[in-house]
This record gives structure tokens, sequence and C-alpha cells, in this order.
């Protein structure tokens, strides 16, 4: 699962919404920062109704992780294209 500061427990928006405080780390981050994937070790996801979960108010529908892709086991055969 990719994790998102924006969906973290830990994070804050305040009067700024360009900007979000992080409890965790003590700082503040840009909102780039807090919508691209990281892997932070202090990452907790936010328990609470969906339209809620996004610190920042701007997915109603809540954090939708992707379903992971299975790879395709190769039998030794080539495929026909035929």
């Amino acid at each position: 699962m990719k994790q998102y500061c924006r969906y973290c427990i830990n994070l804050y928006v305040g009067v700024s919404p360009s900007r979000g405080w992080c409890e965790a780390h003590q700082k503040w981050y840009e909102r780039s920062t807090c919508f691209s994937a990281n892997k932070c070790k202090d990452f907790e996801m936010v328990e609470c109704p969906e339209e809620y979960q996004d610190a920042f108010y701007e997915n109603p529908k809540g954090y939708r992780p992707t379903s992971s892709r299975k790879k395709k086991i190769n039998d030794g055969e080539q495929e026909s294209m035929f």
C-alpha cells in the first residue's frame, strides 16, 4: 500500500492550505510533498469517515488503494500471435 502524508493521522493543515504540519517530525511540509507517496516510518492511517480522511479535504471518496498486480508466470512456452 502506498502511503501519503495527507492521509496520515500526524498531519495537520492550519490556516495556510499550502503547507501541513507533521506532528511526528515537528516540521512543516509543502503541499506537493504531502500529495506524493513516501515511506515514512511514523505513518498511521486516519480511521474516520471517508470524507474526512484527506487532511486537505480534496478527496471526498477517501483513500482507496489500487489492487496489486500479480506477476505473470512464464511457463517456458512462447505465446502464439495467431
